[in-house]
């Protein structure tokens, strides 16, 4: 009861009536609060739009930049040559319509070479400050030297900010390079952040310009042929200035990223992430957009004034209306900005369709655009002239069917499926057009597409190559007549080589029987002089057939295994005679690495090394000369080997030592007329090396000696099967030709009366005995009666050849015969030796020829004597026989004689004392190295004993050492150990036949 009868006042507490009576200001308040945030939610969203709009003006200001590149760029491509005034007067026109470029640039490449003259160039032409710089700490210094530059050599306009760009080369500048090198792979416009150069901040945009009408279609291609390229400075202020409407509260700002550490790893359209910040009173729409391959962040900035509001007074009173009238004042300022910035934008658009017209119908190729149904929508004045039809007769009409003959459906996108009438974007086509009177001539022709489904345009881009077919037609008939005049000089050559080696064969030949016939001192000085000359113009045909066949490309490899250590020797060898009447030292030093067998062309190899040791040896008077063999590189298949050789002769002016590889260059004419020579080894040395995938060089000074070096590429040789031909290989190397044993029946086939009595000659002084038949039909005629153990065959005879009688003979053979048929011939042109295998010849020996060389031959084909012996599908394979030598080969010693000079101590007893002193020494250490297993000291030793016994003419000994230094470069040490016997008893007989030599010769002052 007492509750009921409590007063209302009673039945609240203080706190709920404070709030009962604060209710209803409070909701007013929050009404006016909600006015507020609608008013401001409201204005942001006008807000988003309208920076939206801005972004778009934004990027159709920066994408209209590409418009202008390319316009420029077309010209530079267009002409071979654009002058300044020409670049001056197009960038200006361009400048004029857009006002945010603040400069228009040009840029050559050039290499180091050309810098001087650049800039020499550009002072002749007014420029004279120019210089190629580079940036460094934001300002511009002369560039240091590099391979190749890409300096600006022209600026419109060209005012005093600008002008301090001029000369100055991208390629120096960290950030720019990277943005230059995506422009060039990827044939796009490309920006650069913001960076310092000259002092000033700068963003810069670049289009490469490249050799030809049209840009390559790939990153190598357009690496390959870049030329230079167009470049733009935008002025960031105006570009954004242009855009903006409402100056006062609105701004906006344009921030780069840092240049991406790969330009091709951006996206070609990357994603918006635009987000809306801001404060009570301020509002910002940010958005990242791509500036031409470069990150950007577009921020639109708008401070909220209480305009923005309703008015706090009245608003809170009147709610309703002041929420109502400010949407209504909102949408319609908002609908109002919305309004006129589409407008901006269609005029934007037309004007952009206005300089896309304008750049149509100044390009020099025929440009047809045509819509998804085939109705032409772009027809220039190039298409007017190369087809016949004018604009208003084609635009908004069907294209012609019969315009492309081949190809009616290319620019329709309604194709049957045949390649020949598809072609995707950015790919050519030559394709035949017709124009309107019915004339039918080639074109090449490439597609662009643009848009898709109902909006897909197809942009055609038609080339008139009328005048390249026949540039084309010329090259070929110019083709055909110098491969004609290349056959014409290679059977010229095979020709004379004929001519010139037969007769040049009778002579050495001849000279050859002379000196084995004892003439007197005189006469043999003599004969060895004549001797000599003619193995000198040898060389010299040689030489000049050499560089001709490499010159007419005919010049192959070979590829066959061979031991490049035993190349060095043969070389040391074959120059030691000369190094000894100079008394020059010659030493090797071989990479002990290398492997026992590579694969390759030995004996060029040899020919390469040979000229330079030979020139080393020709050009020094005292001193030493060297060899050395490195290996560089290797992989799992090929090896680089690297060679040199230096010597402390006359040496070469550093200047002139790249010339001394060109064809008959020498020094001086003093060089020429003291050393003689023709000026081909070097240049042949050249060529060689080339072919075998290196290079060669050297560097030299004056009378202070040179270095020649070179590095040839060679495959290696699989290890597990490299053992098995080594020792037969060595064997082969360090010993020299077997005599046949016992007197063999050989027929001579020879028309030339001069060989004739040279290889009768020669064979009745190998002991054999000989039939002579002088063409290809006698000699069929003389086998019919009587059978020989082997013919030797002239290739080139009257009535029939060489070839030609050989194949009769295999012919008339009976099943398990096979006479050897070795081929004589004086032809070194390529393709001889093939020729002679197909024909069934066996062998193969060149004129001119020696006793020695053979000599050689016979002993690889009668090795004991019996007639028919030899399978005909199997080579024999000499096989070294220690009885077949002398203890001592006497020619040795007589070598050393001619050495002799009058009055000094006599020189073969010196060699067999300094024998007699070594020998001894290098024995023991052979067995040494057997016992303990030492793989490389037995192949040292065994080598320098076999290079002692070779000065000596000890054969025998000299083939047991070339063995037993083949087991230890094999680790077949333990092999060794039978040899040391018979090793033991050929050093004793050797020991013994030399004391007997020392007691029968008079004795002299040592």
């Amino acid at each position: 009861m007492e509750i009921t009868r409590r007063t209302a006042s009673e039945a609240f507490s203080l706190g709920e009536r404070i709030l009962l009576w604060a209710l209803v200001p409070l909701l007013c308040l929050a009404s006016g609060l909600i006015s507020v945030w609608l008013d401001r939610s409201q204005t942001a969203q006008t807000f988003t739009s309208e920076a939206t709009i801005y972004r778009h003006g934004v990027a159709q200001r920066l994408n209209s930049v590409e418009v202008v590149l390319t316009s420029l760029t077309s010209l530079q491509q267009a002409q071979d040559d654009v002058s300044d005034i020409e670049f001056s007067t197009f960038a200006g026109e361009l400048l004029r319509s857009y006002p945010y470029i603040r400069s228009l640039l040009r840029l050559r490449k050039i290499d180091d070479k050309e810098r001087d003259e650049l800039e020499s160039d550009m002072h002749e032409r007014g420029y004279f400050r120019f210089r190629i710089r580079q940036s460094e700490s934001s300002d511009l210094r002369d560039s240091q030297h590099r391979p190749y530059y890409l300096p600006i050599i022209n600026i419109e306009p060209l005012d005093p900010p600008n002008g301090r760009l001029l000369g100055f080369d991208p390629l120096s500048h960290k950030a720019l390079v990277r943005t230059v090198n995506s422009a060039i792979r990827s044939g796009l416009v490309r920006a650069s952040p913001m960076v310092r150069v000259a002092d000033a901040d700068r963003v810069l945009l670049f289009k490469a310009v490249y050799y030809g009408r049209y840009p390559p279609n790939n990153a190598a291609g357009r690496e390959s042929m870049f030329a230079g390229a167009i470049g733009a400075e935008l002025d960031i202020p105006r570009l954004l200035a242009g855009v903006i409407t409402d100056t006062k509260r609105t701004t906006l700002s344009l921030d780069f990223d840092e240049l991406p550490p790969t330009m091709s790893d951006l996206p070609p359209h990357p994603a918006e992430l635009p987000a809306l910040e801001g404060s009570f009173n301020k509002l910002a729409f940010v958005s990242r957009i791509d500036v031409h391959g470069q990150r950007a962040t577009l921020r639109v900035s708008r401070d909220l004034g209480m305009e923005s509001f309703s008015q706090p007074g009245f608003a809170i009173a009147v709610i309703g209306t002041a929420l109502l009238s400010t949407s209504l004042i909102l949408a319609w300022r908002s609908q109002r900005i919305r309004r006129f910035q589409e407008l901006e934008l269609e005029r934007t658009v037309r004007e952009d369709e206005r300089r896309f017209k304008l750049v149509v119908d100044t390009a020099f190729d025929a440009v047809i655009t045509t819509d998804r149904n085939g109705t032409v929508l772009t027809w220039n004045q190039q298409a007017v002239e190369l087809f016949g039809w004018r604009q208003h007769e084609v635009i908004g009409k069907p294209l012609p069917e019969d315009i492309f003959p081949k190809a009616p459906q290319l620019l329709t996108g309604h194709t049957d499926g045949d390649p020949g009438t598809t072609l995707e974007p950015s790919q050519k086509l030559e394709t035949t057009a017709r124009h309107r009177s019915g004339i039918d001539f080639p074109v090449e022709l490439a597609i662009s597409l643009a848009g898709s489904g109902d909006s897909c345009q197809r942009s055609a881009f038609v080339r008139d190559i009328r005048a390249r077919k026949e540039q084309d037609r010329k090259l070929r008939h110019a083709k055909e007549q110098a491969e004609a005049g290349n056959r014409a000089k290679s059977n010229f050559l095979a020709t004379m080589s004929h001519e010139i080696r037969t007769p040049i064969n009778g002579v050495m030949g001849m000279i050859e029987l002379l000196l084995r016939d004892n003439p007197t001192e005189k006469q043999r000085s003599y004969a060895e002089k004549a001797l000599r000359s003619g193995r000198t113009l040898l060389a010299v045909i040689d030489d000049i057939l050499d560089f001709s066949k490499i010159e007419a490309d005919k010049l192959d490899l070979v590829n066959a295994p061979f031991d490049v250590r035993t190349v060095v020797e043969d070389v040391m060898l074959t120059v030691a005679p000369q190094a000894r009447q100079k008394r020059l030292t010659l030493t090797k030093n071989i990479a002990p690495e290398l492997p026992n067998l590579i694969l390759g062309d030995e004996a060029r190899l040899r020919q390469v090394l040979l000229n330079l040791v030979g020139n080393a040896v020709k050009f020094t008077e005292s001193g030493d000369i060297s060899i050395t063999v490195s290996e560089p590189e290797r992989d799992d298949n090929h090896l680089i080997l690297q060679f040199e050789v230096r010597d402390t002769g006359i040496g070469v002016d550093a200047q002139r030592l790249d010339e001394m590889f060109d064809a008959f260059t020498q020094e001086d004419g003093t060089t020429t007329r003291r050393y003689g020579g023709t000026g081909l080894g070097l240049a042949i040395s050249r060529r060689l090396v080339h072919l075998m995938g290196g290079r060669i060089g050297g560097q030299s000074e004056k009378n202070q000696g040179s270095t020649f070096h070179f590095s040839a590429r060679f495959e290696t040789v699989d290890q597990t099967a490299e053992s098995a031909p080594v020792t037969a290989e060595a064997s082969a190397t360090d010993s020299r030709a077997i005599p046949p044993a016992g007197r063999h029946r050989i027929l001579v086939v020879e028309d030339n009366p001069v060989n004739q009595e040279v290889t009768l000659g020669m064979l009745e002084m190998l002991g054999h005995a000989a039939k002579l038949a002088d063409n290809g039909k006698n000699a069929l005629r003389t086998l019919q009666k009587d059978r020989y153990d082997l013919i030797l065959m002239d290739c080139q005879m009257p009535i029939m050849d060489g070839l030609e009688a050989t194949r009769a003979i295999r012919a008339l053979e009976k099943p398990g015969e096979h006479i050897p048929v070795i081929a004589l011939t004086a032809d070194v042109q390529k393709g001889i030796r093939k020729q002679c295998q197909a024909a069934g010849l066996d062998d193969y020996l060149s004129k001119p020829f020696t006793l020695e060389t053979l000599e050689a031959i016979l002993g690889r084909w009668l090795p004991n004597g019996r007639i028919g012996s030899i399978s005909p599908h199997r080579r024999p394979t000499p096989q070294p026989d220690n009885d077949q030598y002398p203890v001592l080969d006497g020619q040795a010693l007589d070598n050393l004689r001619s050495l002799q000079r009058p009055g000094s101590p006599d020189l073969v007893q010196k060699v067999i004392h300094a024998y007699f002193d070594s020998a001894p020494t290098l024995f023991q250490a052979i067995r040494s190295a057997v016992e303990r297993g030492d793989a490389k000291g037995l192949r040292e030793a065994s080598h320098a004993l076999k290079a002692s016994s070779s000065h000596i003419g000890a054969r025998r000994l000299m083939q047991t050492c070339g063995t037993i230094e083949t087991l230890g470069r094999e680790n077949r040490q333990s092999e060794a150990l039978a040899l040391l016997e018979p090793l033991q008893e050929q050093y004793d007989a050797v020991e013994m036949e030399l004391l007997v030599r020392l007691e029968s010769e008079p004795r002299k002052a040592l």
